[in-house]
């Protein structure tokens, strides 16, 4: 009121005057605070900087509030109450959680988890189609099976959808199914200190040169053989070789050559020149990279060599193996007609003996497997009397055949009623039996060295004790 009041004065305060010689000696004597390193033991997030202190979690993970959040630019209150009001704070509980996420791996994440909850039944439909496409690469079937499959399916009861199911699709499942297998080849090569490189090669439906590549690796005991791919090659020449070889390692294992060639030890692969040629094979052209890896010729490939030097002298053989048992295939396997009166004179002959079986011939050549060779001896052997007879009724000359084979079954039944070839068919099934349990044993890939030197020693006292008998 006194202001509207002439001659008023303004009236005096009630409050005492503060006095400021306290603040004043305050200032001149306050303590100077500074960053704690014991803060540190319990707020692993707390940094100290030359801007003050900053928060780690926030810095890296919160994108909001960067302009209000002061632990991002510095704090300079370098006190304990404002490290608690920080660390309880909106922004940085959320900067944690952002954290926590982004560390975890993607299928277990909160939004993973919320993802596939929502696309339950879609991945079950999914999960349904891709066991189908991995059946198909295991059993070597076309990827036109795929759409019959999933009605397979359907008629079963199991519920696929309407959609994806192509054979399209199914090329681009196995896709993702064999970037699945890689990654664990990869896996499996990091943990490894020193591996072997397995190769062999072949021809496709195409005619075309295939190379395929393995790994094998010890870690911790146990041995792993490993596909690491399989390259196309215009001309089997070795540069083109190991060309293949270091395209297929950077494009499915993602592994530098450098790397691979650093650990490299070994060498496994079949004896032709362009592979172990000394000068211009491909284990010279990887010993030049690495000079203390050694090549190591396949033993169950040697094993299938010698056999075919040791025989290449015998006549016998040749006549047996190339004339016989492959003309006594084709007879039958060309033939319905033959295979079918084959069948009806076993089982005329077979009597009530259920043990009684009949075993069609098979072929021994196309590959240099002991193993083929004695399982075409074996069915012949066994089912000897009822080729021979069988042979027999197409040459007489009441019987309806073509003069083909007529004169086809005098030709076999004339060698299979040999004596000399009786007996080196006996002969020669004694001594394949041994060879073949070897070359099986030599092929087992998870057996160790000493299994094979075990195998082989056993094989030569078994041909010792055939000798004498």
């Amino acid at each position: 009121m006194w202001r509207f009041i002439k001659g008023v004065e303004k009236p005096q305060s009630k409050r005492k005057a503060i006095d400021t010689s306290y603040f004043k000696e305050y200032d001149k004597s306050k303590r100077s605070r500074k960053f704690s390193e014991k803060w540190t033991e319990t707020y692993s997030w707390l940094r100290d900087s030359a801007s003050g202190m900053t928060c780690s979690i926030c810095i890296d993970h919160d994108t909001t509030s960067k302009g209000s959040n002061s632990f991002i630019n510095g704090c300079t209150s370098y006190k304990l109450d404002s490290i608690i009001k920080h660390e309880k704070s909106k922004c940085h509980q959320r900067s944690v959680l952002i954290q926590s996420g982004k560390s975890k791996p993607i299928e277990k994440t909160d939004a993973a988890h919320v993802i596939h909850s929502l696309n339950r039944e879609n991945f079950n439909k999914l999960e349904k189609m891709f066991r189908n496409c991995h059946a198909l690469v295991k059993n070597n079937r076309p990827l036109s099976d795929f759409t019959w499959l999933c009605d397979l399916d359907e008629m079963k009861g199991l519920d696929l959808g309407k959609t994806y199911r192509n054979k399209g699709y199914a090329n681009t499942f196995i896709d993702c199914i064999a970037e699945l297998e890689f990654k664990k080849v990869c896996e499996v090569i990091e943990r490894a200190n020193f591996l072997c490189i397995i190769g062999d090669g072949s021809t496709d439906s195409r005619i075309k040169e295939q190379e395929m590549w393995f790994v094998r690796t010890c870690v911790e005991g146990k041995i792993d053989v490993k596909l690491i791919g399989i390259s196309a090659l215009d001309k089997a020449s070795a540069e083109n070789i190991v060309k293949g070889l270091r395209e297929i390692l950077n494009q499915n294992i993602e592994c530098e050559w450098e790397e691979i060639m650093a650990r490299l030890v070994c060498l496994a692969c079949d004896g032709a020149s362009v592979m172990v040629g000394h000068r211009g094979g491909v284990s010279a052209l990887l010993r030049k990279e690495q000079p203390a890896m050694i090549t190591i010729h396949c033993m169950a490939h040697r094993l299938e060599l010698c056999l075919k030097d040791a025989c290449k002298s015998v006549h016998l053989f040749n006549k047996v193996l190339n004339t016989l048992i492959m003309g006594l295939f084709y007879f039958y396997h060309n033939s319905s007609l033959n295979r079918s009166t084959l069948m009806n004179t076993f089982e005329v002959l077979k009597g009530d003996d259920p043990k009684e079986k009949l075993l069609l011939p098979t072929k021994a050549g196309g590959t240099r497997w002991i193993g083929h060779h004695h399982r075409a001896l074996t069915n012949i052997v066994t089912s000897y009397k009822y080729i021979v007879t069988h042979l027999s009724q197409l040459k007489e000359t009441g019987e309806r055949v073509s003069a083909d084979s007529k004169s086809k079954a005098t030709a076999y039944l004339r060698l299979l009623k040999s004596k000399e070839v009786v007996y080196f068919m006996l002969f020669v099934l004694d001594f394949l039996g041994p060879l073949r349990r070897l070359s099986l044993a030599l092929q087992d890939q998870d057996g160790l060295i000493s299994s094979k030197h075990a195998a082989l020693a056993s094989t030569l006292s078994a041909l010792e004790r055939l000798k004498e008998r």
